[in-house]
């Protein structure tokens, strides 16, 4: 008697591969313990929320699972709220303790044999799960073409990837989970690898910029730096893996810092002399003439990699801060490049908003002009007619005590380019743009290397209606400092501003990611780039938090009642421009049209003013 074999066929399927992180440690610390929570997690959230979108379990291990789905979105769509509840089931929890998934996604042909699928694509989804960050969602980029524009989910590129037995290279994309609100959650609260190492570049800068930029530099003049020496990690295990990757952590980030100047930064082959050297930080910092030095080490934990960092002040050998980080070596191994240029891109951010304080709160005696420069562009970030004013006499002072320092002649130059648009003092009209376009070309005069000058100039020369001399300024901008997160966001200003608008976009999301504390400005930028992409409710939602934080921010104002405009509530609109012409009676479609339009797009300009027509802003100028 023949014995009937299972029909075999093929179709098209999307497959989610997911691991939990670390599951060999978990285990060992408690097996009944971790069985039993990873049971009532796969009965209470996991399953659920997998039927709910269309998903089948078609492999089943003790640390992983394959998942079928007939549906890209739906693919996607329950991976994201499962590491969304996951983060908060396990926020509760140390660090070391919680359950973390990393999660995979690609399309394709699949071999179907009754319950069983097999194919390659199986083995993609597994290996683009392996080069995930705990916590997090990446996609193949079929996965990713088929999604865009059908769902509520940002996504950035995380690079060209080769994958084992695949001949071709491919492109991988990593889902931002918490798009759309008030930046991405805290480091510890998302759990991903680079967010985690990424507190450490915020403490340690926020650290370093508490006694002041020009005290680090003793004897730098009005230009000085903040310096610091990066020692050589300690490999704490004895193996040469280790060291590899003790060093490797210590070089690259030596050289990530380096590249964007704001840092005096020791060279990687004087910081590594004092390698065995039992000395004293305070001899060590002494001989270097820096303020600061950090140190390390790296050492295996079960499977798990642990890193230590502290930061210790050079004249006395205080140590001011530590952490610790636990991750797992193939995880660092993998995505090493990235980490350390988040470390990076967040030291800078952190103290480029804690020095902007501290200058506000220095006493007028102590001003030299770095500190003058400094609160200069920290009164340009406030948005208000007197800080304009203020901000504008404090830069003319700073450029008398250090015609050739550079930065005061960027920031004057930036400052009235925005009050320019803007019309923040009342002191300045578009047409002024061109006096702010010769302060920061005498800045590039000075520093032909300095990123925030092409900067400023990309955003003048989109004050004065010329949207493609404005981008290719800031491609500069980005080429000389592409880890930076405000250059990268500005980039996406002038994307939106030429209507390369899903660009825009992708740039206005990879500034957040570089910049967890992302200053107010990058709401209204990346608003601005979401209201040109036809994103109206990402509009309400990005321009929430920055008036939340500053109420008089005119181009949040603005987007915002144009976006309940467009979307049927005018009398919303109406009420947003009731509150902007209160805090400036003196705003109009005119300024509107040089701060927050589109002057390489006539179709999204034209939108926009006649959005802000019904919201009732008068028209002012020739518009």
């Amino acid at each position: 008697m023949a014995i009937a074999l299972p029909a075999v066929e093929r179709r098209l399927a999307a497959i989610l591969a997911a691991d939990v992180v670390g599951y060999s440690r978990l285990m060992e610390r408690d097996e009944a313990g971790t069985v039993a929570r990873f049971k009532a997690l796969r009965r209470e959230l996991i399953d659920p929320i997998l039927a709910d979108h269309g998903g089948r379990i078609v492999d089943l291990k003790g640390d992983g699972a394959m998942v079928e789905f007939h549906s890209v979105v739906g693919a996607v769509k329950a991976a994201v709220a499962v590491q969304r509840r996951m983060v908060e089931h396990e926020a509760g929890l140390a660090e070391d303790q919680r359950i973390r998934f990393r999660i995979g996604i690609t399309t394709g042909d699949v071999i179907v044999e009754g319950d069983e699928i097999y194919g390659q694509h199986m083995n993609v989804a597994a290996r683009i799960q392996a080069m995930c960050e705990p916590g997090g969602v990446w996609l193949s980029d079929a996965v990713y073409k088929q999604i865009r524009g059908k769902m509520d989910a940002r996504c950035e590129a995380a690079g060209v990837h080769r994958v084992k037995n695949i001949d071709e290279p491919i492109e991988l994309w990593r889902v931002r989970l918490f798009a759309g609100k008030a930046g991405p959650p805290p480091p510890r609260r998302v759990g991903a690898t680079a967010w985690r190492l990424s507190a450490l570049a915020a403490a340690l800068l926020a650290v370093l910029a508490l006694v002041g930029w020009h005290w680090l530099s003793p004897g730098a003049g009005p230009s000085g730096k903040p310096s610091i020496a990066v020692l050589p990690f300690d490999s704490m295990s004895g193996e040469a893996e280790q060291g590899y990757l003790a060093d490797g952590f210590a070089e690259d980030l030596i050289t990530e810092l380096a590249r964007n100047g704001a840092l005096r930064v020791m060279a990687r082959n004087t910081s590594f002399s004092y390698r065995g050297q039992n000395r004293r930080i305070e001899d060590i910092a002494r001989d270097l003439d820096v303020g600061y030095v950090l140190e390390g080490s790296v050492r295996r934990v079960g499977d798990a990699v642990r890193i230590t960092a502290q930061l210790i002040e050079g004249h006395n050998g205080a140590h001011v801060w530590a952490e610790r980080y636990d991750i797992g070596p193939s995880e660092i191994v993998a995505t090493e490049d990235e980490i350390v240029q988040r470390v990076a891109a967040i030291l800078f951010s952190e103290v480029w908003q804690t020095e902007k304080r501290l200058a506000l709160r220095s006493s007028p005696d102590s001003f030299d002009a770095y500190t003058l420069a400094m609160k200069g562009l920290a009164l340009k970030h406030q948005f208000t007619p007197e800080a304009y004013r203020e901000g504008r006499q404090v830069l003319k002072r700073a450029r008398e005590l250090a015609p050739n320092f550079a930065p005061a002649w960027a920031y004057a130059g930036y400052l009235d380019a925005a009050d320019s648009a803007a019309g923040y003092s009342g002191e300045k009209k578009p047409e002024d743009v061109d006096d702010a376009i010769e302060l920061i070309r005498r800045a590039l005069h000075l520093d032909p290397g300095m990123a925030y000058a092409y900067q400023a100039l990309g955003f003048a020369l989109s004050v004065k209606g010329l949207p493609k001399e404005a981008l290719a300024a800031e491609e500069k901008a980005v080429e000389l400092g592409p880890g930076d997160a405000d250059n990268q966001m500005l980039y996406g200003r002038e994307l939106a501003s030429n209507g390369r608008f899903p660009e825009a976009v992708a740039a206005g999301d990879k500034a957040f990611s570089l910049n967890p504390v992302a200053p107010v400005y990058y709401y209204a930028m990346h608003a601005r780039s979401l209201y040109g992409a036809g994103d109206n409710e990402g509009v309400l939602r990005t321009t929430g938090p920055c008036l939340e934080r500053n109420s008089g921010h005119r181009a949040c104002r603005a987007l915002r009642a144009a976006a309940f405009v467009e979307t049927g509530h005018v009398e919303e609109g109406k009420s947003e421009i009731r509150a902007l012409l209160e805090r400036g009676p003196g705003f109009t479609l005119r300024h509107a049209e040089v701060y927050t339009g589109f002057a390489g797009d006539p179709t999204a300009n034209r939108r926009l003013i006649e959005a802000l027509r019904q919201a009732g802003l008068p028209p002012g100028g020739d518009i």
